[in-house]
């Protein structure tokens, strides 16, 4: 074997150990890059709720995108982990999540994938996403949302924490006392019938993963009431000037 070719296997066996190994990268703090060797242990194992950055190096929205992504991995350190991923490198993640354009936004939360994001997202609207996520409900995991406990059934004790919830969102409650009434006694039934907090106006399917969107506040809620003024249920309304 010539010189060249001894030097071109060494590289060429170094190069395949690195591609079949998981590949952990940390860039910054809370930021880190992987593949797709690496992407059970770190998203779907993960403690923490996971935003994945799926991109590829010559998107220039994807490079946009970055500095975005790099300030709120500080921004929400031991809340949320930050992942990145170039499907150039890790293709497998792209089918797996039937990715057709970039960047796109993973949203992960008890290795459950929770919502996505496809193009540019700009600051403030990653952080509601990001803010989203964190106040979902997922039935084993603390949430920063004032939620239910097991013997809060009642229509009063419902009216006491979406309270709560309005206030610490900025919202307010349906001035509407009779609508209000009868949507707080269906969050209060579904609450008995079921052992969650599933929104009245919407369909319980079975499906833990779907339903786990409709728990109040629902994953839908936030950009219902800044397009129409009030969340689907009119339980949270936006606040008048």
């Amino acid at each position: 074997m010539g010189l060249g070719s001894f030097i071109g296997s060494i590289f060429g066996r170094q190069e395949q150990v690195k591609f079949n190994e998981p590949v952990v990268e940390e860039l910054n703090k809370n930021l880190f890059m992987i593949n797709t060797l690496a992407f059970e242990a770190e998203v779907g194992h993960s403690e923490l709720p996971v935003v994945v950055d799926c991109f590829t190096k010559t998107c220039p929205p994807c490079k946009k995108m970055g500095p975005v992504f790099e300030k709120l991995a500080c921004e929400y350190e031991s809340k949320v982990k930050f992942i990145k991923i170039d499907l150039k490198g890790s293709p497998e993640i792209g089918k797996r999540f039937n990715i057709l354009g970039v960047p796109t936004l993973l949203f992960f939360k008890d290795g459950d994938l929770e919502n996505n994001v496809v193009g540019y997202t700009n600051e403030d609207k990653l952080r509601e996403h990001l803010d989203n996520l964190l106040e979902q409900q997922s039935g084993n995991s603390p949430s920063e949302v004032e939620n239910m406990t097991n013997n809060e059934s009642t229509k009063e004790d419902m009216h006491v924490w979406t309270s709560k919830y309005a206030d610490k969102a900025g919202y307010m409650l349906n001035p509407d006392e009779e609508s209000l009434h009868l949507v707080l006694e269906g969050l209060a039934r579904n609450r008995n019938k079921h052992g969650k907090n599933y929104c009245p106006c919407r369909i319980v399917t079975g499906d833990e993963q779907e339903d786990k969107k409709i728990i109040c506040p629902c994953i839908y809620h936030k950009d219902e009431i800044s397009n129409d003024g009030s969340c689907h249920c009119d339980l949270f309304f936006k606040k008048k000037d």
